[in-house]
């Protein structure tokens, strides 16, 4: 329209706004968005996303390891194959033998199929989703496989968390590709599928993954400081209505001297995307 600035909006820049906007902040800060599903400017589905921008631009800096979205939708209501997604990144076409209780959603018939959806990508877009990795641990410690709506796991996983008592944080990794801090998992997911043999509680597993997200946030945030700079943080998104992480990541991220702002008056999640 004319008379008004052309301002670049997209999805999760509307979430990093949307926080800036609740607390009033100018400039440039870190935003760390956490979703389920949003598509990214790049046309994979983003949700684990580490943003460096302001209300009129923003430049993706990090994210969370993009692997295949099996079925699309599908794999929103089913998390049982965002598990074998992250684990075929893990253990690659080996993954069915490594006979875990959860993989028998799928039927032997199969599995040779589903194998060959995930290396060929059929239907199978690819994600950084935070939200669908949150599904695929709920799914691999047993929590849940289906789901009745979209985020039913994590929050089943979330109060599942709460009754573990455990500072463990899990291995990953972080390295640039391509111009971007990527986050790594599968060191995680190697060692959840030994703890899931050996039997280990899944509270216990599911209070070290939240714990390790946390950890992944704060080492992604520090280097984005080193090179930018920048020491205000934004945390949105729909995952961060999961009362454990959020805490979980403010009281890291305060500890390590960012000036964190998450929302209190707003939404997290896409009922605040129309202020951002």
């Amino acid at each position: 329209i004319d008379g008004i600035p052309k301002i670049a909006v997209q999805h999760h820049h509307a979430h990093l706004a949307s926080c800036m906007a609740e607390h009033g902040l100018e400039g440039e800060v870190i935003g760390v968005i956490f979703d389920g599903t949003g598509l990214g400017t790049d046309g994979t589905v983003w949700g684990g996303e580490f943003l460096l921008g302001g209300y009129r631009s923003f430049r993706r800096l990090g994210r969370f390891m993009a692997v295949p979205l099996p079925g699309g939708d599908a794999a929103v209501r089913e998390p049982y194959r965002m598990a074998l997604s992250h684990l075929h990144s893990a253990h690659g076409e080996g993954v069915f033998d490594l006979g875990l209780p959860f993989m028998a959603q799928v039927p032997e018939g199969e599995r040779k199929l589903f194998l060959a959806m995930l290396v060929r990508r059929i239907n199978s877009p690819l994600t950084s989703s935070c939200g669908r990795l949150f599904d695929a641990v709920a799914a691999l410690i047993g929590l849940r496989s289906r789901v009745s709506y979209e985020g039913q796991a994590a929050i089943e996983l979330e109060a599942l968390a709460e009754s573990g008592d455990t500072k463990e944080i899990y291995p990953f990794e972080s390295g640039e590709a391509g111009g971007t801090i990527e986050v790594d998992f599968r060191p995680m997911f190697r060692r959840l599928v030994g703890e899931v043999r050996d039997g280990k509680p899944p509270a216990a597993m599911a209070r070290a993954f939240h714990n390790t997200v946390a950890a992944a946030v704060g080492r992604v945030c520090e280097t984005l400081r080193a090179g930018s700079g920048l020491g205000r943080v934004v945390l949105s998104g729909g995952v961060f209505q999961n009362r454990l992480l959020s805490e979980g990541v403010f009281d890291l991220l305060s500890g390590m001297n960012f000036k964190v702002f998450i929302h209190r008056l707003v939404p997290p999640n896409d009922g605040g995307l129309a202020l951002g």
